[in-house]
């Protein structure tokens, strides 16, 4: 998954819980064995989103910029 961004003026709403939901309702539905998103280093706040929901952090994603 890339980019699930709820606006900010509707963040800590549960709208990111809400789209989670539906996201792996989804996957499940369509028969998908995991869900992977990648997010912003410093999103904080949605890190602890992802990880009370019960995704693991598992890897970095770097890159250099040229």
């Amino acid at each position: 998954m890339d980019d699930l961004i709820v606006a900010s003026a509707y963040r800590c709403q549960g709208f990111g819980r809400y789209l989670l939901d539906a996201l792996t309702h989804l996957a499940r539905k369509t028969s998908c064995s995991a869900v992977h998103l990648d997010t912003g280093y410093a999103r904080h706040t949605a890190h602890r989103l992802y990880l009370r929901y019960g995704f693991e952090l598992n890897c970095h994603h770097l890159s250099y910029a040229l």
